[in-house]
């Protein structure tokens, strides 16, 4: 059977299926770390297959056509089994299979194999510069892409658009397609370009939203503001409403067990926040002198 293999913080993901158009490669490109967490595969198997779908919460979701939150679609199969998942839409449209190993498979499966590693996974862009990695982390829609975008026509290099790792200091990147947004709000997709370097010790974490008016606002936040931003908008099991499948994942364990290993996620994010810094920002960079005020504000970190 045709699979690739992809390199990930935590773990090598190895993506299987009849169909090669249905590997996921405009997802999910590879990553090139020097240091990574572990090795221990976790095995996503795209396409038709024979197996039953199960009883859990997601694989009840699926056979409705609730994959992931707001990401919606015909009824499908999903069945986990502890190593891994299976995913079968019921179709071969390569674009519906990016969109799920995107928008759901992926997202489970950083949790998963950060977790083994007691890592956080993190919904953030993460840029760097001179071997300095900066997080940045905000709302759907509050302007981290096109912020990096500037950024990066400023000598700075993404590491990652989406999905991030961090233990203690040292940060990692993943490398997925990019999401835009047009003046309608209408969403496309286009694969990320290679990053040139997807790993560093993190110097400082911006909370980002842009503003119509073209100034530019930076603060430092309390660290209980700090806390309660990542807990809802960056820590994976929370932000991404993985709580159902991480439970289910490990239902053989113990009631106190399934609790405690949702439990480390908020215990990960209370450490991040006693180890870094973080800084509101709010800017327009469109706008050239707010812009040059963010160039600025980052170099400084």
């Amino acid at each position: 059977m045709p699979q690739r293999t992809v390199h990930l913080p935590g773990g090598d993901l190895i993506i299987r299926s009849r169909n090669q158009a249905l590997l996921g490669h405009e997802a999910l490109g590879q990553n090139h770390y020097e240091r990574r967490l572990g090795k221990a595969p976790f095995v996503a198997r795209l396409g038709s297959f024979d197996g039953r779908p199960g009883d859990s919460y997601r694989e009840r979701m699926f056979a409705k056509g609730v994959y992931l939150g707001h990401h919606h679609g015909p009824g499908a199969k999903l069945t986990t089994d502890g190593a891994g998942l299976c995913i079968d839409l019921l179709d071969e449209d390569p674009a519906r299979y990016n969109r799920v190993l995107w928008s759901y498979a992926l997202k489970l499966i950083l949790t998963l194999t950060s977790a083994r590693h007691d890592a956080l996974h993190l919904k953030g862009l993460a840029v760097s510069r001179n071997r300095r990695t900066i997080l940045i982390a905000g709302r759907g829609g509050s302007g981290k892409t096109t912020l990096a975008n500037r950024l990066r026509q400023h000598g700075y290099h993404t590491l990652s658009n989406t999905h991030c790792v961090l233990k203690g200091d040292y940060l990692w990147g993943v490398n997925t397609w990019v999401r835009q947004r047009d003046g309608q709000g209408r969403e496309s997709y286009r694969p990320a370009e290679a990053p040139s370097r997807q790993e560093g010790i993190l110097k400082g974490v911006v909370l980002y939203e842009r503003n119509p008016h073209g100034e530019f606002t930076a603060r430092e936040v309390r660290p209980d503001v700090f806390k309660a931003f990542m807990a809802f908008f960056g820590a994976g099991i929370a932000n991404y409403d993985l709580k159902e499948d991480v439970a289910d994942w490990f239902q053989s364990e113990p009631f106190e067990k399934r609790v405690e290993i949702l439990s480390k996620e908020i215990a990960l994010v209370d450490a991040m926040v006693n180890e870094h810094r973080a800084f509101y920002v709010s800017c327009d960079v469109r706008d050239a002198d707010a812009l040059e005020s963010a160039l600025n504000f980052f170099e400084k970190l």
